[in-house]
């Protein structure tokens, strides 16, 4: 198991922007929770999932906008029904007439000590139209979870990630992130598609009706 995280940190602190790592950090994760490993070893590999998720989130908070998500545990294990953990109307960098602004609603619906996940259901809006949402959706959201990679496309060329940061179930709190940045800041493996690239194109042009 030494031997098989220490590859993976060589192959995350290389290649985290091109390849899709989140299996092997989860089968490794379910290796040393299935062999009782020692706490110390599983907190190194949320460690070093915590450290790609910062090197990749300083580049998409160039040009998109990333936020800070506080979890309450002891209030979502207190409310079954789900708790309203962020709300806020966020739109791209360099964008003065605010054509990006979208509003994102995440509610947190329950919390898995065993796998260290959350389920969050979130809800976007479209674009400059704040009362109706393009998207509402349930996510399972983990340590393992990298935005580059592993994220939500939106209409406009756009896409927006949840990652969470940290878990301190003694102390009663998570701290996750939501991420919201143009497809061109995505990985090689997630660039734009390109019919939707030529729509894109299209409608700048004025040579198609926006939807």
């Amino acid at each position: 198991m030494e031997q098989q995280t220490l590859h993976l940190e060589l192959l995350a602190n290389n290649f985290h922007e091109a390849l899709d790592l989140r299996p092997l950090f989860k089968h490794i994760h379910r290796q040393l929770v299935a062999r009782r490993a020692h706490k110390d070893a599983l907190e190194r590999l949320e460690r070093l999932a915590e450290e790609v998720t910062s090197k990749e989130l300083v580049g998409l908070a160039e040009a998109g906008r990333v936020r800070l998500v506080n979890i309450d545990l002891r209030k979502l294990a207190a409310n079954p029904a789900g708790l309203e953990v962020f709300r806020e109307d966020l739109q791209m960098r360099n964008d003065p007439q605010g054509e990006t602004t979208r509003r994102f609603i995440l509610e947190a619906l329950s919390w898995d000590e065993k796998r260290r996940e959350c389920v969050v259901r979130m809800r976007v809006s479209e674009p400059h139209n704040l009362e109706t949402f393009e998207i509402d959706d349930t996510f399972v959201v983990g340590f393992f979870d990298f935005p580059l990679v592993d994220n939500t496309h939106l209409s406009k060329g756009q896409r927006c990630a949840i990652i969470l940061n940290e878990a301190h179930t003694r102390e009663g709190f998570a701290k996750a992130t939501l991420a919201y940045f143009p497809a061109s800041r995505a990985s090689l493996k997630d660039k734009p598609y390109y019919d939707e690239v030529m729509s894109q194109l299209l409608q700048d042009t004025g040579r198609v009706e926006k939807p």
